[in-house]
């Protein structure tokens, strides 16, 4: 048996173990999704553009999950995106004239978005729109600029 702790680097403290009396010592590693994740709905009925959540301060949004669901109608479109109030990536996007459409995504890459950029859901004509997502927030320190997260892709 080798006598061995774990430490936080930065602070020096030891990291928290959660043992059982019946159990042997195991060390089990988990995502920080699974850990902080959260989840956030959106519903629009009309023309415009919800906020379905924004990073703290000036940090980013690391996506999780997606799942979407709109009416069949005749003239409508919705779109799924980030934007930062000057920039827009679209995620998803679909004319929803004639057929409904819905779906979801269980991200496993890092869908994460850029410093400040919210993510939105937009929709043109009448349409009834739902969207969740799950999402952890990430700070700015580890957030990257848009010309930098850009680049990456």
């Amino acid at each position: 048996m080798i006598n061995a702790k774990l430490v936080n680097s930065k602070s020096g403290n030891d990291i928290r173990i959660e043992g059982k009396p019946d159990y042997p010592d195991i060390l089990v590693s988990e995502n920080i999704g699974r850990i902080r994740g959260a989840f956030k709905s959106a519903a629009r009925s009309t023309a415009g553009t919800s906020t379905i959540t924004s990073p703290t301060g000036n940090g980013s949004i690391v996506l999780t999950d997606l799942m979407w669901a709109t009416d069949k109608v005749n003239s409508a479109t919705i779109t799924i995106q980030f934007n930062d109030g000057s920039t827009q990536e679209v995620i998803f996007s679909a004319d929803v004239t004639d057929f409904s459409t819905y779906g979801s995504v269980a991200f496993q890459g890092n869908w994460q978005g850029w410093k400040g950029a919210s993510l939105e859901l937009v929709t043109t004509g009448t349409v009834e729109a739902r969207v969740s997502c799950g999402y952890y927030k990430v700070s700015e320190d580890n957030s990257l600029e848009y010309s930098a997260w850009d680049a990456l892709r």
